[in-house]
């Protein structure tokens, strides 16, 4: 089949014109990812190490009210531990302003992105997200 000149050069700049849109498009959406990827790091450092202060200042806490544990066993140094968190309001309150703002930044996901979340009867997540039909 002959191909008149105009016709090819028309096929190569239609050509052309969709590669430099893909490979703009993934330049893009790698830019994209990597900012988010980068934010979602920097917020999750963040929270480990607000979470970490929060630990450090519920086991003096602990100390300061005497509690000690039992013996050198790790066991009881273990029970130790998990007491003076349980007990300790400024690490529950910072655990459940982690978790409040998780969810709030799921919600804000799902609503702008038109998204579903199925869970399960425990609200774990048992599929993943899919778009609305």
């Amino acid at each position: 089949m002959q191909l008149r000149l105009r016709t090819k050069l028309t096929i190569v700049m239609t050509g052309l014109v969709l590669l430099v849109v893909a490979v703009l498009s993934g330049v893009f959406l790698a830019q994209l990812l990597q900012q988010t990827l980068l934010e979602t790091d920097k917020r999750a450092s963040d929270l480990a190490h607000q979470v970490f202060v929060q630990a450090q200042h519920a086991l003096a806490d602990a100390a300061n009210q005497g509690l000690r544990p039992s013996s050198d066993d790790p066991d009881d140094i273990h029970d130790y531990v998990r007491r003076a968190f349980e007990i300790n309001a400024g690490l529950q309150a910072q655990l459940e302003a982690a978790k409040r703002a998780a969810a709030e930044l799921l919600k804000q996901r799902v609503q702008s992105e038109d998204l579903v979340l199925l869970k399960g009867s425990r609200g774990v997540c048992i599929e993943t997200m899919l778009a609305m039909l």
